[in-house]
């Protein structure tokens, strides 16, 4: 009961507006990111996978003698 007696302050609502526009477009980078990075690791997965099970070749540089 003590705390719905309180006062709280409120920015207005263009202040408002813009913290939740700059809250979204944050949101949607990270969404953005997230996906590009776990299509980055499917990736890793798959090329990890065929360099270990010698579907692809590395080619290793000749060692020089000199």
């Amino acid at each position: 009961t003590a705390v719905q007696s309180l006062l709280v302050g409120r920015p207005p609502k263009p202040e408002q507006v813009e913290v939740v526009r700059r809250v979204s477009a944050v949101q949607d980078r990270i969404e953005r990111e997230t996906e590009e990075r776990k299509k980055l690791q499917k990736l890793k997965a798959g090329l990890m996978h065929d360099l270990l099970t010698g579907k692809k070749r590395v080619n290793q540089p000749a060692l020089s003698t000199a």
